[in-house]
């Protein structure tokens, strides 16, 4: 947990951190609200043509693809990279292509055959940890033949370690995502009641305007919670990257 907090602390330091986060967190926001979009055509909510969806399950595959070389340039520099297009000429290398299409691959399936959904999900946490030992090979100085540096010391203690605590950061962004969206709605419901009390409206009134209006808060909701997973599970797993970097490198 240690080494996993020493990477939390190279994502919100260094030299125009700021930015960063900001950029971060837009990419982050723009990937989520394009599958809140779609997770609202799965309810019947929003109204989607094929073409559309098309478009939007291409733009989140290019989102995978940027950040794929987004990461690699994290795990080489060890400190927030810029956003520009050096991480999709990063991904276009051998190696993080072959990672990105292998996680490419498992997040469609997961997200468009709901049978294999389950059975996708798991397969993709159980692959993350060899993926990226190959992946942390090759970032340690962009070069192809490096790429076993880290799995060459693959141990199955430390492969349930860090398997755990892959797991343990997509539990962790999912529940603070939810929980903060609860807490933002929670508190502007507050906020709102107040308001509709001190104009002297009754409590009937209040409930009646809220039910109108269902559609728009669920739409509200989802693209919110969208946002902070997306950005919360991008946080976490360059976390991880950190953790698992420092545990082999502890062994040389």
């Amino acid at each position: 947990m240690t080494k996993m907090l020493e990477g939390l602390k190279t994502i919100y330091s260094g030299n125009n951190i700021v930015n960063k986060q900001i950029q971060l967190f837009s990419l982050c926001g723009i990937a989520a609200i394009l599958g809140g979009y779609l997770s609202l055509a799965a309810q019947g909510i929003n109204e989607i043509k094929p073409f559309d969806k098309a478009a939007i399950v291409l733009c989140q595959i290019v989102w995978i693809l940027f950040f794929t070389g987004y990461e690699t340039i994290y795990i080489h520099r060890k400190s927030l990279p810029e956003l520009d297009m050096s991480s999709f000429k990063i991904a276009l290398k051998r190696i993080p292509l072959i990672i990105f299409f292998v996680f490419t691959g498992l997040a469609l399936i997961s997200t468009y055959f709901t049978p294999y959904q389950y059975f996708a999900l798991s397969l993709e946490i159980i692959l993350g940890v060899p993926l990226t030992m190959l992946q942390a090979g090759y970032a340690l100085n962009y070069n192809a033949n490096d790429y076993k540096k880290y799995f060459q010391k693959f141990r199955v203690k430390e492969y349930f370690y860090l398997l755990i605590k892959r797991i343990w950061v997509i539990f962790c962004a999912y529940l603070t995502a939810f929980m903060t969206t609860f807490l933002i709605f929670f508190i502007i419901g507050i906020i709102f009641a107040i308001v509709t009390i001190a104009k002297g409206s009754d409590l009937a009134s209040m409930i009646m305007l809220i039910t109108s209006n269902q559609t728009v808060l669920t739409k509200l909701s989802t693209y919110v919670s969208n946002i902070l997973l997306v950005y919360f599970l991008s946080v976490g797993v360059l976390a991880w990257d950190y953790e698992l970097i420092k545990t082999y490198e502890s062994e040389e």
